[in-house]
This record gives C-alpha cells, structure tokens and sequence, in this order.
C-alpha cells in the first residue's frame, strides 16, 4: 500500500489537471459541531484536559469545521476529506440528472485519519504539529461517517446529481450536507442535548472496533442502500427525507462516539512515532 504522502502527491497531480471538482464539505457547520459535542460529551476529565491543553485558547466545538475553512488556502487538503468506496452491486440509473461529466477521485480520508491520529498521538510532536492533528482529525471523523463522503466513484460523492426538494434544484450532496440534518427539527442546542443522550447509551466498546477503513465501508453501503434511492426524474419525496433523516441522525452519533472513543484511548498514555 502506497503511504499517505505518496498517495497525496499523486491526487495533487489530479487536482491540477481536473480543476477544483471535488466534493463539498461533509456535513454543514452545524453537523461537525454537533459530532464534535457529541464527542466532547463523552471525553474522560483528564482526556478534555489534554485536549484543552492541546487547543489553547480554541475550543473543541470551536475547531469542527477549521479543516473546511483552510481549504480554500490550502487546496492539497481536499482529498482528506473523502475517499471512493466501490460497490460490485451499485449501479447508478441518474445518469441524466448529471450536472456534468463524471470525475475520477482518488480520495485518501482513512489514510488521512490514520496520519493525523498518529500524529496527534505522538508526543514528541510539537504543540503545533499536534495541535493541526487535532483539528484535522475532530473534523475528518465527521466527514468519514457522512455516507456521500464514502460513495462509489462516478459523480463526486452526489456533487453532479441533481435533485429537485421541495421544489428547489440542487444537488444530492448537499441534501446529505444540509436539508436532512435541518429535517432532525429543533434548535442546535436541543438536538446537541438529544444526540449527546442517545450516544451515551450506545455501546462504544462494539462501535469503535474496526478500523477506518471499515467506517468508510460501512458509509458507502449506506449512501448506496440509501442516498441513491430516488427515481430517475430526481425529485426527492417526503418518505425520501422521513427514511433518511434518522440515519443522519445515527452516524452523527456514531462519529462523535468513535471520535471520543479514539481520543479517550490514545490521549491518556504516551506515544512516540
């Protein structure tokens, strides 16, 4: 297996020659605060107290959607953020709702989670290395359990599928994004409070076994069982929304337990490289 700088040089190549087509933020803002208080929630006194110390004056909740507002400033990052899962069993019937023509991606998000969870690790880092770790790794485990982020490969994680909702254009990623976490109801504060109760009770132990890669799997057979289930024509109908609004609503929660599981771990020993 090529390593995670390899890899990476590669997909620059890619985003040079393709222009900048890849896919938008998983998530919106508000999704990855939910996911980072969700984790936060969860996290061992002494683990927030590292991870305070490691933030410095930045909060947790605070720092959720930092690895999105750098990309415009730093366009190798993009790749992190999302990564191809082939399916034998997806075949895609929305051809003709494209919005353009079909892009190669070679994403690198496990790999990335791995990169950024060693290095966070690792305390004979600097506070600034561990620092951008941090960041970077509170934000890519939510993009990792938002399933157009893992999708097959073929029209940019639903960024070139239109669909028509409630009327409105646009396209299948951003329902994923945006519309289904609106569809939860409540104020954020509220649904922070229900989502944080739910994964308390949720068996951490059994989640946070696997590997990234596994997630990333487990993701894109959600976006292909679901995501993808809509007619040819692409309107999105309201059972469309009903069916997956509560799955959105269980991979926030599954981030943000795996996130506080995987910090709650490695933070509360030394690590070296």
């Amino acid at each position: 297996m090529k390593s995670f700088v390899n890899r990476l040089s590669a997909i620059v190549v890619m985003i040079v020659i393709l222009g900048p087509g890849f896919p938008a933020a998983a998530w919106n803002a508000k999704g990855h605060r939910l996911v980072a208080g969700i984790a936060e929630s969860l996290l061992r006194p002494e683990v927030r107290n590292e991870v305070q110390s490691i933030l410095a004056t930045e909060t947790f909740v605070g720092v959720a959607k930092w690895a999105d507002d750098i990309r415009p400033s730093r366009p190798f990052t993009a790749p992190y953020h999302y990564v191809d899962v082939p399916s034998a069993s997806f075949k895609s019937i929305h051809h003709a709702i494209r919005t353009g023509r079909p892009r190669e991606r070679e994403g690198t998000l496990p790999d990335a989670l791995e990169h950024f969870g060693k290095a966070l690790a690792d305390t004979s880092r600097s506070l600034d290395e561990r620092q951008e770790a941090l960041k970077f790794f509170i934000h890519l485990m939510g993009d990792l359990h938002q399933p157009m982020h893992c999708s097959p490969p073929g029209d940019s994680g639903g960024n070139e599928l239109q669909v028509t909702l409630k009327g409105q254009v646009k396209n299948l990623h951003r329902v994923w994004d945006t519309d289904l976490i609106a569809a939860l109801g409540g104020s954020e504060k509220r649904l922070l409070t229900e989502l944080s109760g739910e994964a308390a009770k949720l068996d951490a132990v059994s989640l946070a076994s696997g590997t990234f890669l596994d997630w990333a799997r487990e993701s894109g057979d959600l976006a292909v069982k679901y995501a993808y289930s809509f007619p040819e024509d692409g309107v999105l109908s309201q059972e469309y929304m009903a069916v997956n609004a509560p799955i959105v609503r269980v991979q926030l929660e599954k981030a943000g337990v795996r996130l506080a599981a995987f910090l709650n771990r490695e933070l509360c020993k030394p690590h070296r490289k």
